[in-house]
């Protein structure tokens, strides 16, 4: 979990709990699909919406994860492309 804070559409990442040091800025695009107001959700939702910003004078955190598919995986990609398996070199 890094410190954040919303800026607009996008969420501003510290290093420090005092939100001193910036390290990074996660840009954010709000949802693009048309909405009336006869809409179950009227609103146009942006991930940014969900962090707190400097004014509220709450403190907010961003969390995040990393994941990798796997060492070799484009070796295997290879095969099945070669074994003319488009569809799990594509999966994969």
């Amino acid at each position: 979990n890094f410190p954040a804070e919303r800026v607009g559409d996008d969420v501003v990442l510290f290093s420090d709990e005092e939100r001193t040091q910036t390290i990074g800025t996660a840009y954010g695009l709000r949802q693009q699909t048309e909405r009336g107001k006869n809409s179950k959700s009227p609103i146009n939702f942006c991930l940014s919406d969900f962090i707190a910003d400097r004014k509220s004078g709450k403190k907010d955190w961003f969390g995040m994860f990393a994941v990798c598919a796997g060492i070799e995986e484009m070796e295997l990609v290879e095969g099945y492309k070669a074994a003319g398996d488009d569809y799990n070199a594509i999966l994969l």
